[in-house]
């Protein structure tokens, strides 16, 4: 399934951010692929129930996202936020511009944790700057 911007967003005040919920079902790890459009992830809300202390990310490109690859920063470091339950993690300025599928991995310590309850977590999406 591809989370698309549509039924499952909501556009905050103001009209410059987008809110696209992002489910995660008990026992799942991985994210189902997320089609950005032409939006750009600026942060996420980490909901109460959250189990692990960050989130991996794979990025995909063409027209289906069928082949997600790990996402690196320009340093050649996997993208990695450190995270916890309750909590809005602001992510850097660019860090995903150009990304136009993503694929959100729910990890403790390096390791895959799949979640011990349903969350949705709220990706912050603004209008791409290229």
């Amino acid at each position: 399934m591809v989370i698309a911007i549509g039924p499952r967003s909501q556009q905050g005040p103001g009209g410059g951010i987008v809110r696209l919920d992002v489910p995660l079902a008990t026992g799942a790890a991985v994210s189902d692929v997320i089609d950005l459009e032409e939006m750009m992830a600026v942060g996420v809300m980490v909901p109460v129930g959250f189990v692990g202390n960050e989130l991996y990310f794979e990025a995909g490109f063409g027209r289906t996202g069928a082949y997600m690859h790990p996402l690196y920063d320009d340093a050649g470091n996997r993208m990695i936020v450190t995270c916890g339950a309750d909590r809005y993690v602001d992510f850097e300025h660019d860090a995903f511009d150009g990304v136009r599928f993503l694929r959100i991995l729910t990890m403790a310590q390096g390791s895959e944790q799949v979640q011990t309850s349903d969350i949705v977590l709220q990706l912050a999406l603004r209008r791409a700057l290229s």
